[in-house]
C-alpha cells in the first residue's frame, strides 16, 4: 500500500543542493496540502512585492526549521523579515519544497 495522506505534524526533510555559489540548507517542513499549492499557483504574483508576499506566507505556514545563519554563524529565525533576505536561487529550491516540486519533475522540466 501506497501512504500519501498528509498528516497533521507530518514533516519531511531535504537537503536544497548548493546553487549559484550559495551553500547547501537543510530544511524540515510540512508538505503543503493541494489546495494551498493550487492557490499559491495562482494568486496574482506580477510584481516582486507580490511573489514575496505569495512565497513568504507559503513558507512562513509550511517551513519548521532550517539551518541557515549569518555572517558570524549565528542561526538566523525563520520570519517573514528573513525570508525576503534570503537569496533568490535558494527561496525558490525552499518553495519547490514545500510544494512537492521536487528533484524528479524538475529534471523531467529542465529536459523540455
Amino acid at each position: 500500500m501506497a501512504c500519501v495522506y498528509i498528516e497533521d505534524g507530518f514533516t519531511l526533510d531535504a537537503v536544497l543542493e548548493p546553487r549559484h555559489g550559495f551553500p547547501a540548507v537543510k530544511i524540515s517542513y510540512r508538505l503543503a496540502h493541494p489546495e494551498k499549492v493550487y492557490a499559491y499557483l495562482r494568486v496574482q504574483k506580477n510584481t516582486g512585492k507580490q511573489f514575496m508576499d505569495a512565497a513568504s506566507q507559503m513558507l512562513l505556514e509550511h517551513l519548521v526549521s532550517w539551518d541557515v545563519t549569518d555572517r558570524s554563524g549565528n542561526e538566523v529565525r525563520i520570519s517573514e523579515i528573513t525570508l525576503r533576505r534570503i537569496a533568490h536561487p535558494v527561496l525558490e529550491r525552499m518553495l519547490d519544497a514545500v510544494t512537492g516540486y521536487g528533484p524528479d519533475v524538475r529534471e523531467a522540466d529542465e529536459k523540455n
